[in-house]
Parts: C-alpha cells; sequence; structure tokens
C-alpha cells in the first residue's frame, strides 16, 4: 500500500466514518522535514491496519531499548543500586506509556504479552537490587 501527498489540496477528506479514538496522530523528525522539503507538522493515519502496524513497530522498538538497557545495567559488576534504579524508572515509564497513550489501540492478546515481557525485567531488576543491597549490607557489617 502507498500514499502520495498533494501539496495543492489544503485538506484531505475521507469518506469513512472516523471518530478521534481511532487517529494516529505523528509529528514528522526535523530531518524526515528537510528531506522532503515540505513543511509538514503533523500526520493523521486513519487506516485501521496501518495504525495497527505503526503502534506495534513503534512498541516493539522502544521495548527493545529498554531490554537493551536493563541488559546492560544486569550485567555491570558495579554495586552502585543507582543505576537499577533509573533502569526501573525507564521500565515504570515504559509501562505507563503502554498503558494511557497506546491502549486504545491495542489488542489485549499484544497489550499482555509486552506486560509479561515488562514484569519479566522488572523482577530480574528487582532481583539485582536486593543482591545488590545484600551485598552492601554485609560490606558495611565486616567493616
Amino acid at each position: 500500500m502507498s500514499y502520495k501527498i498533494n501539496k495543492d489540496i489544503p485538506v484531505l477528506f475521507v469518506e469513512d466514518p472516523i471518530t478521534i479514538e481511532d487517529v494516529l496522530v505523528l509529528k514528522p523528525k526535523t530531518k524526515a522535514k528537510k528531506q522532503i522539503n515540505t513543511d509538514i507538522a503533523k500526520i493523521n493515519i486513519t487506516n485501521k491496519k496501518m495504525v495497527d502496524h505503526v503502534v506495534k513497530r513503534k512498541l516493539r522498538l522502544q521495548l527493545e531499548r529498554v531490554i537493551n538497557a536493563t541488559l546492560i545495567v544486569l550485567d555491570d559488576d558495579d554495586d552502585d543500586p543507582t543505576n537499577i534504579s533509573l533502569a526501573l524508572d525507564e521500565v515504570a515509564k515504559f509501562q505507563a506509556m503502554l498503558r494511557y497513550k497506546y491502549q486504545q489501540f491495542l489488542t489485549p492478546e499484544f497489550e499482555a504479552n509486552q506486560n509479561a515481557k515488562l514484569k519479566e525485567v522488572i523482577k530480574e531488576l528487582k532481583r539485582k537490587r536486593n543482591f545488590t543491597e545484600q551485598t552492601l549490607s554485609t560490606s558495611k557489617k565486616s567493616r
């Protein structure tokens, strides 16, 4: 499926009845604006299959970024618990974004799958935090 942008038409009218919940609004990045040489402020996606595809792709990429950051923290041998707290905050931020920003576009199965992955990441981070706190407390007692 391909789309053509016609600069001569100021407003695009769609024949199908569309509710505000069905529309995904995206803002193009500045590099894309420079490459296209247009002044596009926002893009409204109304096709449900395309909205589903765009949202799922966006969430998969962001989840991959969160998991990679978590793996870096888990593989780190540093005893500093602030990195673990930052990683937990990043996971909570992604979870909130998933719940409040994209929930209306997601199927319950996809949302449950993402939440299961996030719960596993949170469990591993909490396990690492508990282990780090125990090692810090035992090292302070031995001194």
